[in-house]
């Protein structure tokens, strides 16, 4: 004998009642909402340290775009230097003062969004293709919606870590959602 509908005898799962179309309907249009305004923050902040040669960070940076620097035979550039991209990849931020550095990342009511880009075409993900040991997170860091600190030091310059400490903990506008890059440069 052949059954027609839907009966508990038969083993189907139970028919929901129409009355609860509206508050399924309602819990999905919900979750859509949610998702579409904050996003998939699956990914983890990034923290990464890389090495690179002197020559080969200028040679990319170039010696023009470095704060207070004028293009001419002899330059003197001043460690550390502190560098904060936008969630976009803009440079927001670019200071080679260690007291001015110092006071942008201790100060909890600095509002990074009203940072004004520098005028500078170094992007986030040019620095990103420049330097093997970022290169695999270059996804991660562009897609991320974070902002990312990134300190240029010298390799074992003590007047550098007072800065690479200031970026280690989460205090002002360095929190545990931020992306921190330090590029340790090799003589």
């Amino acid at each position: 004998m052949i059954l027609s509908g839907v009966g508990r005898s038969a083993g189907v799962c139970p028919a929901i009642p129409r009355s609860g179309y509206p508050a399924i309907y309602s819990c999905a249009v919900l979750f859509i909402f949610c998702f579409s305004l904050f996003g998939c923050r699956s990914s983890k902040p990034v923290r990464l340290t890389a090495h690179m040669p002197v020559p080969k960070y200028f040679a990319f940076v170039g010696k023009s775009q470095m704060p207070g620097n004028h293009a001419g035979p002899s330059v003197d550039v001043i460690y550390p230097i502190l560098e904060v991209f936008a969630p976009d990849g803009r440079l927001i931020y670019q200071g080679d003062d260690i007291f001015q550095n110092l006071a942008l990342l201790r100060q909890p009511e600095t509002n990074l969004a009203r940072l004004a880009p520098v005028a500078s075409p170094l992007r986030l993900r040019d620095l990103v293709d420049q330097v093997n040991e970022f290169r695999p997170y270059s996804r991660q860091l562009s897609k991320s919606n974070r902002y990312t600190f990134l300190s240029v030091s010298l390799k074992d310059c003590a007047s550098c870590r007072p800065q690479d400490d200031a970026l280690q903990e989460n205090k002002g506008p360095v929190n545990p959602q931020t992306n921190r890059l330090f590029l340790v440069l090799d003589p």
